[in-house]
C-alpha cells in the first residue's frame, strides 16, 4: 500500500537524518545512495541537501498472491490483497550493479538508523555479511511457543540461524544473477514467513526490503 503523505514527509525527513549522520561521522569520499519511491520532488531534494545522491527504485513486480507463503496466511488476513509493508521489497534492487552506480561492494544501512560513530569499517568486512536471527530478535508479538519451533522449510524443521538473517545491515558484492535470483524468488512467492501473525514483509530472509534506503560506498 501506499503511504500517506505525512508518513512520506516523516520517511524523507528521516532518510535525511541518516545520510546527515553518515557524512558527519564518517565523511564518505563517495556521497551514500539512497534508494527512494513515491516521494515528492521537494522531498528528494531535502535528502539531497543532506549530502546523498538519491536513485529512483524501478518498482515492485505484481505481488504473487497464489505463492506458498500467502496461501498459507492466517484467516484474518484472507481479504488482504498482499503483505503489509511490501515496500520493503524495494531493497532487492540494492544488488543490482546497475542501481548502485557500479560499486563493487555495498554496506546496506536502513534508512532508520542513524550513524554515532565512524562506519567505514563496515566496507571492510567480509561479504557477504549480516547479523543471523538470534533469540534476542523475537518480536515482542510472537509467543515462545510459535517462536521455539524454529522454521520449516520443505517439510523439515530448519534453525532460525540458519535461515534468516537481518537485512538492515548488509554487506555484500553487488551482483546481476543474484538481483536475478532474488527477484525470481519474490515472483515465486515460495518462502518463509517472518512474522506468520501480521505476514509484514521486513527484516529477514521472509522480509526482504526497506521502505527507501540504501547507502552505497567504494572501498577505499
Amino acid at each position: 500500500p501506499s503511504l500517506a503523505p505525512k508518513e512520506r514527509e516523516a520517511l524523507a525527513r528521516r532518510c535525511a537524518l541518516h545520510a546527515c549522520s553518515l557524512s558527519l561521522t564518517t565523511a564518505p569520499r563517495d556521497p551514500p545512495l539512497v534508494l527512494v519511491s513515491g516521494l515528492a520532488a521537494h522531498q528528494v531534494a531535502a535528502i539531497e541537501r543532506a549530502g546523498a545522491e538519491t536513485v529512483e527504485s524501478p518498482g515492485l513486480p505484481p505481488w504473487n498472491a497464489s505463492g506458498d507463503v500467502w496461501r498459507r496466511r492466517p484467516p484474518a488476513l484472507a481479504a488482504s490483497k498482499e503483505p503489509a509493508r511490501l515496500y520493503t521489497y524495494h531493497k532487492l534492487h540494492a544488488w543490482d550493479p546497475r542501481v548502485v552506480k557500479g560499486a563493487p561492494r555495498v554496506a546496506f544501512v536502513d534508512a532508520d538508523a542513524i550513524y554515532v560513530r565512524n562506519a567505514s569499517a563496515l566496507l571492510e568486512i567480509e561479504p557477504p555479511s549480516a547479523f543471523y536471527l538470534r533469540d534476542a530478535c523475537r518480536p515482542p508479538n510472537i509467543p515462545w511457543h510459535r517462536w521455539d519451533p524454529g522454521i520449516e522449510i520443505d517439510g523439515e524443521p530448519v534453525p532460525k540461524a540458519r535461515a534468516y538473517w537481518n537485512t538492515g545491515v548488509v554487506v555484500y558484492e553487488p551482483d546481476a544473477t543474484v538481483a536475478r535470483d532474488l527477484w525470481r524468488l519474490y515472483a515465486t512467492g515460495d518462502f518463509a514467513s517472518f512474522d506468520p501473525s501480521r505476514m509484514s514483509t521486513g527484516n529477514g530472509v521472509g522480509r526482504l526490503g526497506s521502505r527507501t534506503s540504501a547507502d552505497r560506498r567504494r572501498p577505499r
